[in-house]
Formats: structure tokens, C-alpha cells, sequence
């Protein structure tokens, strides 16, 4: 899976990506799902992984990632178009004055986890996940609610792919 930094587009071809993942002791794995081989790991208490993009012995290229095929195309102008619906809300109740209840609505948030902190606020927690599922058939609206009552706001890609994990 070549990136913008890869300076060859040839394939692996010494078979040590498969044997690492078929190998216990290394902390490669494979998820089929994706097509793509991560080294896994834990920070503190949450499991890690991270994409490989080339074979570490002979520098190829690791296999071609499908994860974009599980995901929407969400076309600048349907973005935009998203955005604009939010216009200039600055809290959950003016969102919600301008798009009305949200699908869906989680006191833990689901995407962060309930100890999820903004990098410039130590102090302060992810308290609630929302999103509006059906603003757009290519995109959600995902919304984190912060204990000072701050908001993360993004326009993401639809999941396209099954529930089932491909690890």
C-alpha cells in the first residue's frame, strides 16, 4: 500500500509480513476486513494499531488496502453542504434547535472513550457521543460533548461494511 512518502511501488516479495502474522511471539497481525497488516500494541490501557505500508526486510510494499471501500465518498460540496446546516452553532442546544433530536445519542461516548481529552484541556472529559445519521446518504454529523460543554464537530464518511471483524 503505497503512501505519498514511498519511494517504490513494488510488492513485497519475501513473505515476512505473513509469517510475522501467522507468528504469536510478533506483534503483527492481519486483519482481513482491511487487507492490511498493523503492529499492535497498548498505550496505558488502550489497544493500539498501527498500519504497515512496507515489508520492514525487503522495503516492498505492503498489500493494497480496501478500508476506503467500506466507507462513503462524502464530495466536498456535500460536506459543505453539512456544515452550512450547523452554521453558527456553538452548543448542543442551538444544534439541536437547528437540526433537531439526533439519532444517536451515548453518555459514554463510542468513538473516544470516556476518558477521551481535548490535547489543550488536561482537565477536561468526552462525556457524549452524538450523531445525525440521516442529514446525508454519504455522511454522519459526529458530535462530542466535553464537560465544559465544548463541542468536536466532524463530518464523517458512512460506513459501508459489515459489522464482522476481518481480524
Amino acid at each position: 500500500m503505497p503512501t505519498h512518502a514511498s519511494i517504490t511501488d513494488v510488492a513485497c516479495s519475501c513473505g515476512y509480513l505473513e509469517r510475522a502474522a501467522a507468528d504469536p511471539t510478533i506483534p503483527i497481525t492481519f486483519d482481513r476486513l482491511v487487507n492490511e497488516y498493523h503492529i499492535v500494541g497498548k498505550c496505558g490501557e488502550f489497544d493500539t494499531a498501527a498500519p504497515i505500508y512496507h515489508c520492514p526486510f525487503c522495503g516492498g510494499v505492503a498489500p493494497k488496502s480496501t478500508r476506503d471501500e467500506l466507507f462513503a465518498s462524502v464530495s466536498d460540496s456535500e460536506a459543505e453542504r453539512i456544515w452550512a446546516l450547523v452554521g453558527e452553532a456553538k452548543t448542543m442546544g442551538q444544534i439541536v434547535e437547528a437540526l433537531g433530536p439526533p439519532n444517536l445519542d451515548d453518555e459514554i461516548p463510542i468513538t473516544m472513550g470516556a476518558l477521551a481529552r481535548p490535547p489543550d484541556k488536561p482537565n477536561v472529559v468526552a462525556e457524549r457521543s452524538i450523531c445525525y445519521t440521516e442529514l446525508s446518504e454519504t455522511a454522519n454529523l459526529a458530535i462530542t460533548v466535553y464537560s465544559d460543554e465544548t463541542l468536536d464537530i466532524a463530518v464523517v464518511a458512512k460506513y459501508r461494511g459489515t459489522r464482522e471483524s476481518g481480524a
